[in-house]
């Protein structure tokens, strides 16, 4: 195992597999096809003729199809979530997040997005605050054209290799992290694009944040250090953190979760490959199958000399006691029930993922009421929620500006059908002073028949303004 900053952890090592496979899955069939026999074993081989062999294997990998359940799945638990716009408040000059929030010119919206869909497939993700290498305080007018200012970056299970925290106090602190990435620089001919690999190593080096990117040397012998800096904030002074958080389908330690979508990912290859042995047995044992009895010799021989066309325009002409027919036979139901129950299997895993109950946040919400109130994606939508919304405390420090942030992904994953006679119901629990106002204008607001953007405040100083309230004989359009 490598010495050097392309160490990579064992517990990285560990996960690394399923990461790749939820990511080939979701992919899609062109992308699991394309892993062979890593996904789909070669069901006859023929040793003593490897062309035959791959020839018999590519037509069986060919007549096989690939349901994609897992992507379909995964971009319906991301439909259910960004069902409602995120809430995004920010402080001044961090505006430019909802338009560009990584400096190419990707929206907050877009990428958490994809950072749910990664926490989801895998487990797993990362984002860093990165900031201007600069060594003078940024002044505010390069701030307001958007000349300086620090992006939020995402990180992907993978390109997380290692990292290492230290006990300060009572809490434990990231001290180093390293993030493989690739950089594009323009070619020698001014069109080509050249892609190098490099190791981006963020560390505390005696409590100060240094950022170290390393390559590898012109023979690829050795990584060399290509550029070492210290990140400022936007008064001058250097960070004594790593702005730089996990997210996890779990919690957002450093620890790696299990992928939610992994368990559906094996079962979408199991049906992959059992599906491959149906196509097949479709392919030799459902296909009509003519026969001939009674024949000499002489016939036999006659007929395959001249060849026979089997069809109504094409009668066969037999011997005396000739016999000639078609069979059909029926592929394995034993196949087709396992299918079926494999089908019903990712049905149930895909459910799971937004079932509520049964996951908690983290070990010290264990007797909170709500500890058990999640399901994975409930869970995972609230983990990218607290990322972002640290990450935009560590811009706001970088433009040194009042206020605070906060950055929230829609929590209510069912849509709720606006019912006249529960209306009337919930409406008089609230007036009898069985429900507080406050849950009757909570639901009011999920359900659209308030302003989901109107405070208590807003609503209560609004609904006493009119003078009427809400009248119960009113609810249902006025029967």
């Amino acid at each position: 195992m490598a010495k050097d900053v392309t160490y990579t952890r064992g517990d990285y090592n560990a996960a690394l597999p399923s990461w790749e496979l939820v990511a080939d899955v979701v992919a899609g069939e062109e992308k699991v096809k394309a892993k062979g026999e890593a996904y789909l074993p070669n069901p006859s081989a023929v040793e003593e003729d490897p062309g035959e062999n791959k020839a018999v294997y590519d037509r069986y990998k060919q007549r096989a199809s690939f349901y994609n359940v897992t992507g379909h799945t995964l971009q319906g638990l991301i439909g259910a979530v960004f069902r409602k716009d995120p809430e995004l408040e920010v402080q001044a000059g961090l505006d430019y997040v909802s338009t560009d929030v990584d400096g190419a010119g990707v929206s907050i919206f877009q990428q958490s997005q994809r950072v749910l869909e990664n926490v989801m497939g895998k487990g797993r993700e990362g984002l860093l605050v990165d900031y201007p290498n600069a060594e003078a305080p940024a002044s505010r007018a390069d701030q307001n054209a958007g000349l300086v200012r620090a992006s939020i970056v995402r990180y992907q299970a993978e390109q997380i290799t290692n990292w290492r925290t230290t006990k300060v106090g009572g809490a434990q602190v990231l001290s180093m992290v390293v993030l493989r990435e690739t950089v594009e620089e323009p070619g020698e001919d001014g069109f080509s694009v050249d892609e190098i690999e490099q190791y981006r190593a963020l560390q505390l080096v005696e409590g100060v944040y240094q950022v170290t990117l390393w390559r590898s040397n012109e023979k690829g012998t050795a990584w060399e250090i290509h550029d070492q800096y210290f990140p400022r904030t936007g008064t001058g002074t250097v960070w004594n953190r790593i702005p730089f958080t996990f997210i996890g389908a779990q919690n957002n330690d450093s620890g790696i979760d299990k992928a939610p979508l992994l368990d559906l990912a094996r079962q979408n290859i199991k049906h992959y490959q059992v599906g491959a042995d149906w196509y097949n047995a479709l392919f030799y044992a459902g296909q009509p199958q003519p026969w001939m009895s009674g024949l000499t010799q002489q016939w036999v021989d006659m007929l395959e000399e001249k060849g026979v066309l089997v069809g109504s325009r094409a009668p066969i002409m037999l011997p005396e006691g000739g016999q000639f027919g078609i069979e059909t036979v029926t592929a394995d139901s034993a196949i087709q029930k396992e299918l079926k129950d494999i089908e019903e299997r990712m049905v149930g895993l895909g459910a799971k993922l937004m079932q509520i109950g049964g996951v908690v946040k983290t070990a010290t919400e264990v007797d909170s009421d709500d500890a058990a109130q999640h399901s994975a994606l409930s869970l995972a939508s609230s983990n990218v929620s607290d990322a972002y919304t640290q990450c935009l405390a560590w811009m706001g420090e970088f433009n040194n500006a009042p206020g605070e942030s906060y950055y929230q992904l829609n929590q209510d994953l069912v849509e709720h059908k606006l019912d006249a006679q529960l209306l009337r119901e919930i409406v008089a629990a609230w007036m009898s002073g069985a429900v507080p106002e406050t849950d009757v204008w909570a639901w009011m607001r999920r359900t659209g028949l308030i302003d989901s953007e109107k405070t208590d405040d807003e609503v209560r100083e609004q609904v006493g303004e009119s003078g009427t309230g809400l009248a119960l004989d009113d609810a249902d359009g006025g029967t």
